[in-house]
């Protein structure tokens, strides 16, 4: 099995959304639920989370702004209220090496 959009280095996702994040012209906001979405969050400058993203965030400690459905995520983007910016650590605490 291939994953073409996993990272070249890092085994853990199939998909790997902090390279989509890094790759995506800036600024960039991340709109997410679940598990898979942890890693991508810590890079985005927005990061919009429901579900089992919020905890992620939380233990984190990645700013985001909560939502329910994509008008929540749309009135936020459209405020000119400033972007919280991303964590980003160095190297993405989900990385495992084959």
């Amino acid at each position: 099995m291939t994953f073409p959009n996993g990272h070249g280095v890092c085994v853990g996702c199939g998909t790997c959304k902090m390279r989509a994040v890094l790759e995506a012209p800036r600024p960039v906001a991340f709109v997410g639920e679940g598990d898979s979405d942890r890693f991508g969050a810590l890079y985005a400058d927005i990061v919009f989370a429901k579900d089992a993203l919020v905890g992620w965030c939380e233990r984190d400690r990645v700013s985001f702004v909560p939502w329910k459905d994509f008008d929540d995520v749309r009135r936020r983007l459209e405020t000119d209220l400033p972007l919280p910016g991303a964590v980003h650590p160095e190297q993405c605490p989900g990385w495992r090496l084959p």
